[in-house]
């Protein structure tokens, strides 16, 4: 911690997460469809609950609903791949917050279950289909991310959810250094 009392050893990647969903680089058909699945919601007439952001790691899935929270002024209630995402560790950690309104007086809430093809059938028993439950009963969005969402087992949330697909990112090349040859 620094005299200030605040932290400095925050991660690079963290930092320099985009603010607002426009400050995603890249991706723009994947970010013209998540903002029109997010409006549908809005609207309050979405025509499925959840999205499946899929791709390669790195390429803003995260990020993006990182971005929308902020964005928006929207509690984020995440699960990721080292949590356990049994049945029960679900329910406990998000059922709850589907049906009720938002703590700390934001507008509303999002739900990123990140990572969904890591979830274990051994270690995380019951979270698929619990994942099926919960995206049935919710009031809120339901993001779904994966790198792989073609495994057989990810069928069913498949079909549960708007397909959003994200690219690699390429990066430019720098321009050229003639100096350096003189």
């Amino acid at each position: 911690m620094s005299r200030s009392g605040s932290r400095t050893d925050v991660l690079w990647v963290e930092k320099y997460r985009p603010n607002r969903i426009a400050d995603v680089v890249d991706n723009e058909d994947a970010k013209k469809k998540y903002v029109a699945w997010l409006n549908s919601w809005i609207k309050g007439k979405p025509q499925k609950k959840a999205a499946l952001l899929y791709g390669p790691p790195g390429s803003g899935k995260t990020s993006i609903v990182h971005a929308t929270s902020r964005e928006f002024n929207w509690e984020l209630i995440e699960l990721n791949a080292s949590d356990v995402r049994s049945r029960e560790a679900l329910r406990e950690r998000v059922s709850g917050a589907l049906d009720t309104g938002s703590v700390f007086g934001r507008q509303g809430k999002i739900i990123l279950l990140d990572e969904v093809d890591g979830i274990s059938t051994r270690e995380d028993v019951g979270g698929l289909q619990t994942i099926l439950e919960l995206i049935e009963k919710t009031i809120w969005p339901i993001v779904l991310t994966a790198n792989n969402p073609w495994e057989p087992r990810l069928r069913a949330l498949r079909d549960a959810c708007e397909h959003i697909e994200f690219k690699i990112l390429i990066p430019e090349p720098l321009p050229c250094l003639s100096f350096l040859s003189s």
